[in-house]
């Protein structure tokens, strides 16, 4: 019985503290959608986890190399990312100190990729 309640208090704070990375479109009355790698595009973002959460604006734009620039900053102007994705690999441009991380750089660019090609499955190279 002691190791049911274990398991469940783990399952309840984790689902509560599972990191987010949400991304609407920046136009009032659009909901959630597709990102188009092949054109610029401004976004509103949430990336946190629990309640400890950065929001701001992301910009993507395509690089001339065939990957897309993403530039995240917050509200007042505080740079978060700049990084260069790619369907098979990624390019950290600049990011912030307390996301200069191998697991949150991963968890960005996945999630990044995600919206841009469609749910892309083929093997991350991260």
């Amino acid at each position: 019985m002691k190791k049911f309640f274990l398991f469940v208090s783990i399952v309840l704070m984790t689902a509560g503290c599972s990191p987010k990375f949400i991304i609407n479109s920046s136009s009032a009355g659009s909901s959630y959608m597709q990102m188009d790698p092949s054109q610029s595009g401004a976004y509103n973002f949430v990336l946190g986890s629990g309640k400890k959460n950065v929001s701001g604006l992301l910009y993507g734009q395509p690089a001339s190399d065939g990957g897309v620039r993403f530039v995240a900053t917050t509200y007042f102007g505080m740079s978060v990312f700049d990084i260069t994705v790619y369907p098979k690999s990624h390019k950290v441009n600049e990011i912030a100190d307390f996301l200069n991380k191998k697991p949150y750089i991963g968890f960005i660019v996945r999630n990044l990729r995600d919206k841009l090609y469609d749910n892309y499955t083929v093997g991350y190279a991260i």
